[in-house]
């Protein structure tokens, strides 16, 4: 994600969802959705690097300098993110209150 899009801030992942799981964020799908990813032609390993049908729910994080979380938004709806605007308040924020 850094590559592809020349970003200038480091992208953090989790891959495995173990920081998913310590934050309480994950779910998991019925055990119907294997006949239906199957049925579709969905591999589900090649889709989400696991053989799971655990998904996070999907949040953002600001994470500062200082390796803590600054603010985090979370929504189980997955139709909906953070605004970029308000990544962008939380940022200005963060940065006022370091003194930056």
């Amino acid at each position: 994600m850094t590559e592809k899009h020349s970003l200038k801030y480091p992208v953090l992942s989790d891959k495995d969802l173990v920081f998913a799981h310590k934050l309480g964020i994950v779910w998991e799908q019925p055990a119907a959705m294997r006949g239906i990813f199957s049925a579709s032609g969905t591999d589900q390993l090649k889709r989400t690097g696991r053989d799971t049908l655990e998904l996070p729910v999907p949040a953002t994080m600001l994470v500062g300098k200082d390796g803590l979380v600054k603010n985090i938004w979370a929504d189980p709806d997955y139709t909906t993110r953070l605004e970029p605007t308000a990544a962008i308040t939380w940022i200005d924020e963060v940065n006022r209150s370091d003194g930056n």
